[in-house]
């Protein structure tokens, strides 16, 4: 995954609508399509490109049915880059602050923190099957010394074809241990991740 030092450099890569859904849609079907209702893999995409009906339920839906973005109607690039400040402020950030930096009401500032940070708090089920864990670093500067100095590591883990959780590791530089909720899970690790724990 592509490391962003500024936010400055995160909203130029996801500068338009369509970049984030890209982003967004390979991730939620990294490992081919689904249907968040009934979780059927063949599904149909309507000509706008942003829906999706069920060959079996028939149900419709759109990229972000059933995520912390729900049937939100503000542009996913504004909570992309809610999700960054929050994810990388190691001192947290007002709602009136992210309101700002954002360009949205206090109101839905609020309303995007408390649905991100829910979202990170969530795992309380545990993950089963095969689960995908990768790291990135977001904000600061990098130190020669150590390359991750300065920077918040966010772990994410993507239960195959299913849920996925993201949430910022205090400590990466000293090993600390990461519990993970993870039922009868085997991990499959991407990149370079080198957690003492990561099973349950």
């Amino acid at each position: 995954m592509k490391e962003f030092k500024t936010l400055a450099q995160f909203a130029g890569h996801f500068n338009n609508e369509a970049a984030c859904r890209k982003h967004f849609e390979a991730i939620r079907f990294a490992k081919g399509d689904f249907c968040p209702h009934c979780k059927h893999t063949k599904i149909m995409r309507f000509a706008d490109d942003k829906r999706y009906r069920c060959d079996k339920c028939k149900r419709d839906f759109t990229i972000k049915t059933g995520t912390l973005f729900g049937e939100s109607k503000l542009p996913m690039q504004k909570w992309f880059i809610a999700i960054y400040l929050l994810t990388t402020s190691k001192k947290g950030i007002s709602s009136i602050s992210l309101a700002e930096q954002v360009g949205v009401i206090q109101k839905t500032a609020w309303f995007m923190d408390m649905r991100i940070r829910e979202a990170l708090k969530q795992g309380r089920g545990k993950l089963i099957g095969v689960v995908e864990a990768d790291e990135t670093y977001l904000g600061g500067k990098n130190n020669r010394k150590y390359g991750f100095s300065k920077k918040t590591a966010v772990m994410g883990m993507t239960e195959r074809g299913s849920r996925m959780r993201a949430f910022p590791i205090p400590d990466r530089q000293n090993g600390m241990d990461i519990k993970f909720d993870l039922a009868t899970a085997k991990i499959a690790k991407r990149g370079k991740i080198s957690y003492k724990a990561l099973t349950a």
